[in-house]
């Protein structure tokens, strides 16, 4: 789905959201062109401080939406627990408002900041740039993501109108992006059905997510239109079509093979069981089915094993950990009421176990890096940036070398060639 830029082109090799390779970049004093405010450097040197990087603000990428949506799952779980009675009430109700609060919070200020973002001339450069990316763009589905999970785990009641007009925004979010993303990978010249990368799961789960918030708000009931099971439905073929796009490949790039992005393997069918069980009011075979692949598909990415220890690449990269295991996590509570038995209680509880876990392990990992970053020996850096900032370095050699209007081969550029001869 690469739309041939030169920036998404140089960006590709390097670590997307499921980042796999460090994103520590040198920093001397910066020089600018007139038509951009981003600082040039040589690309393959060592960060010593980040004092000539843009504020984070300024620059925030769209993979920090991460970090609100595995909040939200986490929330979720608590949600999920409460609603089967597998946890004491009392201690339920602090751990949903906890983290349904940072959710909330959370999501305020990596919104904020992306706001900020928009405002630059930087910003918006980047904001294309992940727009045209073909892992990158997946992400702009967070916000609206964020808002069903904030939904749905709500610790206080919410109306029926109310839910059933953030189902009409967020379905109409939904659809917009993932239409736009399915016609690029359709009918992109240099698309292929290989082009799926583990991220596109981001625009898959929106379907079941729109699945269960439809069966909460009883859309069919009110509007005489089964959405939810059309959602169901579109999520469930664009799920298998990106599998086997991902099984294919994957193998051609053994340095992606630990990336933090195929634990997303699992959020679309975690969401999606819960869904049918929602819809049809128990939690029968078809969920059971889905919920022993995602129970297979958890044990070969712990046997794949995971990238932790490693700088990550962009802000946000290892909260693709969490809200696919958080999603796990909900299932399981879920099966263990319709189960009702000590052992799918116990799976229950270490399943939510494994995924407390992750919140704590990514967590802490964030905030050693963010330690190291106020320290001025690393930055949060973002592959995209670094593609734009080598683009603009060789436009500059260019210049530079044979003057404006000449590529960097020195030949004259056909628009300069028709200039002159006007």
């Amino acid at each position: 789905m690469n739309d041939g830029s030169p920036a998404a082109e140089a960006d590709e090799s390097e670590a997307e959201a499921g980042g796999h390779r460090e994103s520590i970049v040198s920093l001397p004093p910066p020089r600018t062109t007139p038509s951009s405010p981003l600082p040039i450097q040589p690309a393959a040197t060592n960060c010593q401080n980040n004092s000539n990087l843009p504020p984070l603000a300024t620059r925030i990428p769209n993979t920090a939406f991460g970090i609100p949506m595995g909040l939200g799952g986490n929330a979720l779980i608590w949600t999920n627990l409460l609603a089967t009675k597998l946890i004491p009430d009392q201690t339920g109700r602090i751990l949903q408002w906890s983290f349904w609060v940072v959710t909330l919070v959370s999501a305020v200020v990596v919104s904020t900041c992306f706001f900020v973002k928009c405002r630059s001339k930087l910003g918006r450069d980047i904001i294309r740039e992940e727009w045209r990316h073909p892992a990158r763009v997946h992400f702009f589905h967070g916000p609206h993501l964020i808002i069903i999970m904030l939904t749905l785990a709500a610790p206080f009641p919410v109306s029926r109108v109310a839910l059933q007009v953030l189902w009409t925004i967020t379905a109409i979010s939904q659809s917009a992006i993932a239409l736009s993303i399915y016609e690029r990978w359709m009918f992109d010249p240099k698309s292929e059905l290989s082009c799926g990368k583990p991220q596109f799961f981001l625009s898959t789960v929106g379907w079941f997510f729109l699945l269960v918030l439809g069966v909460v708000a009883e859309i069919d009931t009110t509007w005489g239109i089964d959405f939810p099971a059309f959602c169901l439905g579109a999520g469930s073929m664009f799920y298998l079509i990106v599998v086997v796009s991902n099984f294919s490949t994957l193998h051609k790039s053994p340095e992606g093979k630990a990336q933090p992005a195929l634990f997303l393997f699992l959020a679309p069918p975690s969401v999606g069981m819960v869904g049918v069980a929602l819809y049809t009011g128990e939690f029968g075979l078809m969920a059971r089915a889905v919920f022993g692949y995602c129970i297979i598909m958890l044990l070969l990415l712990a046997r794949i094993g995971v990238t932790i220890m490693q700088d990550p690449a962009v802000l946000g990269v290892y909260w693709a950990y969490i809200f696919p295991l958080a999603a796990l996590a909900s299932a399981s509570a879920r099966y263990a009421a319709d189960e009702g038995t000590l052992g799918a209680r116990i799976l229950c509880y270490v399943l939510v176990t494994i995924a407390v876990l992750a919140v704590a392990v990514v967590l802490t990992r964030m905030t050693l890096h963010t330690v190291v970053v106020m320290k001025g020996k690393a930055v949060w850096g973002d592959p995209i940036m670094n593609g734009m900032r080598d683009q603009l370095s060789v436009a500059v050699n260019v210049n530079t070398t044979f003057g404006a209007g000449y590529n960097k081969k020195g030949e004259l550029l056909p628009s300069e060639l028709n200039r002159r001869q006007r």
